[in-house]
């Protein structure tokens, strides 16, 4: 065997290990084999269910794609945090960002979670509690001035009272490094959040010199905490805010690091997919899918022999090439995407006896293999100009179409494209190996 023909073989077997790392990872159980494929092949909404949401940027003036570019990196931080892995299918148009969330069930939660635009702000108490917003601003201890804010609590049991507030806050949002869940000492939950060390000490310093002033903590200019002499335990701070449930505590901490959203952004349209029809969709594709495959895998050998050998081989090998390819490009397999996959699975099993059969035509008849290079590279011109077609009508559909097609033409253009290179790798070096 040629060393050209051995070091082609060696790459080959590099590339497809690689490949298969990429697909499944090194599993050490069936489980984890699962959960990695499931992971690095995730599936859209119209197999697993879920919610697309689409969201309008509120710019007045200024550079909208600007605006829309640094809003979307702030709700795909958000969705991060959340531990919802959608940025790869968000999308953004203009001034609105198009969002599919698969296996999310409760778009409600999700709007209110990304529409917000949560400021922390830790201040100094000038004064009170008041009665009345008036008392507070005619109390003579309290010495309401234009760096002084009145600021209500929330009303509890119809009762409400305001403070005096400086408006020169001591901890704002930069100051912030992170923010969790946590449980208080009576089961409550709240937000526990973490401030930078600089921003720590700004505060000590600030109560060493006014030991009896008294702080509060504000979310968006709203109080959340009662005053409080340590509202601080060295540079991490807790917000209660008579939260009912975890989720709720989680999503203001999400808020919290994520900052505050560059523009407000408003959902114009929400739309629910149930998985049920879906996943029988996709069961049935498979099926379909493996049972036409197998099928020519079987002609294959059965026609052609040690070539038809060589042609499976090649094709499993394209289909792993494909899937590595289109995880390392982060693409979603919706039913159309998995449609793709398994047509341009079957022309290439066409490429391939064409490719194999005219090689092996010559290597029979008693062709050295550097005078078989010569057909090959012929047949792999022909079938260049073939598939020029079938690209250019997926370019077509790619421009005119929408979404779900959109992918179907992107599958099936990077398809031929990794089938012409598998072709003139592959074939010609297995076709080699059994020959020489």
């Amino acid at each position: 065997m040629r060393w050209s023909t051995k070091i082609r073989a060696a790459l080959i077997l590099i590339a497809a290990s690689l490949s298969v790392y990429t697909i499944i990872g090194i599993p050490t159980s069936r489980d984890e084999l699962i959960a990695n494929v499931k992971k690095n092949l995730p599936l859209g909404l119209d197999v697993i269910g879920g919610t697309e949401l689409v969201f309008e940027i509120q710019v007045e003036g200024g550079d909208k794609s600007d605006a829309s570019s640094r809003a979307l990196a702030s709700i795909s931080e958000k969705l991060a945090l959340l531990g919802v892995a959608p940025a790869r299918v968000v999308r953004a148009k203009g001034s609105l960002i198009t969002m599919e969330l698969p296996g999310v069930d409760d778009p409600s939660r999700m709007k209110r979670l990304l529409e917000a635009n949560t400021r922390l702000e830790v201040v100094e108490v000038r004064g009170g509690p008041f009665s009345s917003k008036q008392q507070a601003l005619t109390d003579r201890g309290c010495k309401v001035t234009l760096a002084t804010k009145v600021v209500p609590t929330k009303e509890r049991h119809g009762r409400q009272v305001w403070y005096a507030l400086s408006d020169d806050p001591l901890i704002g949002g930069s100051d912030l490094r992170d923010a969790h869940v946590a449980i208080d000492d009576l089961g409550r939950f709240e937000t526990e959040f973490v401030i930078t060390q600089e921003g720590a000490e700004r505060l000590q310093s600030h109560m060493a010199v006014r030991p009896r002033k008294t702080f509060m903590t504000l979310i968006n200019g709203a109080i959340v905490n009662a005053p409080s002499f340590e509202c601080f335990i060295g540079n991490t701070g807790r917000i209660f805010t008579g939260l009912e449930t975890r989720e709720d505590a989680m999503d203001l901490a999400v808020n919290l690091r994520a900052g505050p959203l560059p523009s407000p952004i408003v959902c114009v349209k929400e739309r629910t997919i149930s998985p049920s029809s879906g996943r029988e969709a996709l069961l049935a594709l498979l099926r379909a899918g493996l049972v036409g495959l197998g099928a020519v895998m079987a002609c294959l050998v059965f026609c052609y022999g040690r070539a038809g050998v060589c042609a499976v081989s090649g094709l499993l090998l394209y289909l792993i090439f494909l899937v590595a390819v289109l995880k390392y490009l982060d693409v979603v397999f919706t039913i159309l995407g998995v449609a793709a996959v398994i047509v341009v699975g079957g022309i290439h099993a066409g490429s391939n006896i064409l490719t194999l059969k005219r090689m092996g035509a010559e290597l029979h008849s008693g062709s050295d293999v550097t005078v078989v290079r010569a057909p090959f590279l012929k047949t792999l011109v022909r079938m260049v100009d073939a598939h020029l077609t079938i690209v250019m009508t997926s370019a077509v559909l790619f421009i005119v179409m929408t979404a779900p097609v959109k992918q179907f033409a992107e599958i099936l253009i990077i398809g031929l494209v990794v089938s012409q290179i598998t072709c003139a790798l592959c074939s010609q070096t297995f076709l080699e190996m059994i020959s020489l």
